[in-house]
């Protein structure tokens, strides 16, 4: 959800992997990098949704072994993060610590 012109929103709550990895920088006090790739291949999309992967599976890895072939992975412009290569759009950000949104539809 866009908030204002350099703020958004995302669901990240545990036992969601995103979830998991926010709130163990939350505990730390340090904020999270996060890219958000928009408009990327649709196995992508397919492997990041196979339920009983665990923290630690690899979804591109999973994504590359159904299309039969890897996954092209690019460096972020202003982050030490990977995007898929053949996406749309990717913001990218930080996700402070301990900060919390209202969760209700803009009308």
């Amino acid at each position: 959800m866009l908030k204002s012109n350099n703020r958004t929103g995302i669901w990240s709550n545990p036992p969601a992997h995103c979830g998991v990895i926010r709130k163990k920088y939350e505990d730390l006090g340090r904020p999270m990098e996060i890219a958000v790739a928009i408009g990327a291949d649709p196995m992508l999309y397919i492997a990041s949704q196979v339920a009983g992967m665990n923290l630690g599976d690899d979804e591109i890895e999973l994504a590359s072994a159904m299309r039969g072939e890897p996954v092209e992975m690019v460096k972020c412009d202003t982050l030490d993060l990977e995007v898929p290569a053949n996406c749309e759009l990717v913001l990218e950000g930080i996700v402070p610590p301990r900060r919390t949104g209202d969760r209700r539809p803009v009308r």
